[in-house]
């Protein structure tokens, strides 16, 4: 399956079975970006708005994927499922998530597969038992507080460092996958 931009990413994307044993499926770029590059970002869905308190009791299948926390309200990224939600998960990723906009943490090489860190995205009440598959340590998610306070930290420190450096976003080629996002049905 071939996502040539997905609602999450600019960059083209294609889902394979990921480097990780037991993983199951990951994303990996098709086409390079530079570290500290804006890769792109969740796209909610107000009617899918509910507390941390009510993704728990949802059936599995819903809260596995799309589901995004800021202080105790929850959002739904999306109507359907994209790459974000096939990546998997790295304690030291090359994906950083903030807010829901996804940078580019380090360069990423065309085929390089996409990870982010899963505890930025998950409430600690959700506490499902995962498992990170590369180092057997369980994966938490932060309470909101700390996750804004690492990403924003690592954000920061990234896009400093990477300011000079950092390519200009392609306006004739953002325009033309925000037209087909519209024009999704």
């Amino acid at each position: 399956m071939i996502f040539e931009a997905s609602v999450a990413f600019r960059v083209e994307t294609e889902v394979r079975p990921s480097t990780l044993a037991g993983a199951g499926d990951g994303i990996f770029a098709r086409e390079a970006a530079a570290k500290g590059e804006f890769l792109g970002m969740d796209f909610p869905s107000y009617r899918k708005l509910c507390t941390d308190r009510d993704v728990p009791a949802l059936p599995e299948e819903v809260r596995r994927f799309s589901w995004r926390h800021v202080e105790h309200v929850c959002f739904e990224a999306h109507d359907r499922r994209s790459t974000a939600d096939l990546m998997n998960h790295s304690f030291d990723p090359n994906v950083l998530w903030h807010l829901g906009h996804y940078f580019a943490a380090r360069e990423i090489r065309a085929g390089d597969e996409l990870f982010v860190d899963y505890r930025y995205l998950f409430a600690p009440s959700w506490n499902d038992p995962l498992i990170d598959a590369a180092t057997g340590r369980p994966i938490a998610g932060l309470d909101w507080r700390e996750s804004l306070i690492e990403s924003s930290r690592k954000l920061v420190e990234l896009l400093e460092e990477t300011t000079a450096t950092a390519p200009k976003g392609d306006l004739d080629r953002t325009a033309s996958l925000c037209l087909a996002l519209r024009n999704r049905q």
